[in-house]
C-alpha cells in the first residue's frame, strides 16, 4: 500500500514525518537550551577565550566517554570523512574568534545582529550547494526572523554614539558568513556522521585552536579560578554544549538546513527570558517585539515548510533501512 500521490509506502511516509518532528524538537529545544548561555557566562570573570577553551575541551572529553568515543572512532575515520570534521572545527574556530574580533570593534547589539545574518547566507548558498530548494515561507520566516533580531536591539543599533567601525562590520559579516558554511558543512556531514561524533570533532578542534590564546590571557589574571568560575564551566560545558550541541547536531539530520539555522534563533529569542528568571534583567518592549517575531517565524517554517527526505537516527541504521526497504530485512 503506498500513501496517496507520493508512490511511497505510508509505513515510510509516517516514519519520515515523525523524524522530521523529531528533528525541529530536537534543534528546538536545543536552542531554547543554547539561550540560557549568557546567564552562564555572566557568573564568571574569566578571560572570553579561556572559558571557550574549557567549555570545549570538558565537553568533547564527557562526550567522548559516555560513549561517544567509540562511536566516532567507527565513524570518523571512514574514508574522506575525518578531514571534514576536522574542517569543520577550524571553521567553528574562525567563527568564534572573527565575532570575539567585531565585538572588540563594534557595539555588543551590532556585532550581534551581523553574526545573525546567516539564515540569510543559508537561503541564498543552499540551492546551490546541497540542492534544496529555498521556499517562499522560508523567506517570510526570514524577514520575521531578521526583523526579530532588528528589533530586539533596535536601542543598541539606533544610538547615536553607536561604534561602527568599517574593519568591525566586516568582521561582523565574514563572522555570519562563516557561520551560514558551518551550518552548510554539518549539515552535508550529518549524512555519515550522528551528532555526537560532530560535537566531539568540533569541540575539540576549537578548543585546541583556542588553546594559545585562552592561556596567555588566563595568565594575564594570574591564573585565577574560584568556585563560581567551576559552575559557570560545568553549566557551559554540559548543559550548552555536550548535551544541547550532540541533540541539536543530530536534529539536523531530519530537516532542511534552511529550516535549522530559523529555528536556531530560538536562541537569542528564548535569551532574555533565562536573563530575567536567573538575573533579573527586565526585558524592553523592543525584545518581547523582536522574540515574537522569531516564534512566528519559526512556528512558519515547522508548520508550513516541506519536509525532505529524512535520514535515519544514524549512518548504522540508515544500512538496515536500505536492505529493510528493498525487502531483504537489515544487512
Amino acid at each position: 500500500m503506498t500513501s496517496s500521490g507520493s508512490g511511497r509506502p505510508l509505513g515510510a511516509t509516517t516514519t519520515a514525518g515523525a523524524r522530521r518532528s523529531r528533528g525541529y524538537l530536537m534543534v528546538g529545544s536545543t536552542a531554547v537550551m543554547f539561550g540560557a548561555t549568557g546567564v552562564w557566562v555572566g557568573m564568571t570573570d574569566l578571560p572570553v577565550s579561556t572559558v571557550l577553551v574549557m567549555r570545549m575541551g570538558l565537553a568533547a572529553v564527557m562526550v567522548a566517554l559516555l560513549g561517544g568515543g567509540r562511536r566516532w572512532l567507527r565513524q570518523a575515520l571512514r574514508p574522506g570523512v575525518l578531514r571534514r570534521l576536522l574542517l569543520l572545527g577550524v571553521i567553528d574556530a574562525l567563527q568564534l574568534y572573527t565575532f570575539m574580533l567585531a565585538l572588540r570593534r563594534l557595539d555588543v547589539a551590532l556585532a550581534v545582529f551581523l553574526s545573525y545574518m546567516s539564515p540569510i547566507y543559508i537561503a541564498l548558498i543552499a540551492p546551490r550547494l546541497l540542492k534544496q530548494r529555498t521556499e517562499p515561507v522560508v523567506v517570510v520566516a526570514l524577514v520575521l526572523a531578521v526583523s526579530g533580531i532588528a528589533a530586539m536591539l533596535a536601542p543598541g543599533l539606533f544610538e547615536p554614539g553607536l561604534r561602527a567601525a568599517p574593519d568591525g562590520i566586516a568582521l561582523g559579516l565574514v563572522s555570519g558568513l562563516v557561520l551560514a558554511v558551518f551550518f552548510l558543512l554539518a549539515k552535508a556531514l550529518s549524512a555519515d556522521v550522528d551528532g555526537s561524533t560532530l560535537l566531539i570533532s568540533d569541540a575539540a578542534v576549537v578548543a585546541a585552536v583556542m588553546l594559545p590564546l585562552g592561556l596567555v590571557q588566563w595568565a594575564a589574571t594570574g591564573f585565577a579560578f574560584s568556585s563560581t568560575d567551576l559552575w559557570a564551566v560545568l553549566g557551559l560545558a554540559v548543559f550548552s554544549t555536550a548535551v544541547s550541541g550532540t541533540v541539536f547536531l543530530h536534529g539536523m539530520r531530519y530537516i532542511p538546513v534552511q529550516h535549522t539555522s530559523i529555528v536556531g534563533l530560538l536562541e537569542p529569542a528564548t535569551a532574555p527570558v533565562f536573563a530575567f528568571v536567573f538575573l533579573a534583567e527586565r526585558p524592553s518592549v523592543w525584545t518581547l517585539l523582536g522574540g515574537l517575531l522569531i516564534l512566528v517565524g519559526a512556528v512558519l517554517v515547522v508548520v508550513f515548510g516541506a519536509a525532505e527526505e529524512g535520514l535515519a537516527g544514524s549512518p548504522e541504521e540508515a544500512v538496515g533501512e536500505a536492505g529493510a526497504a528493498e525487502g531483504r530485512g537489515p544487512l
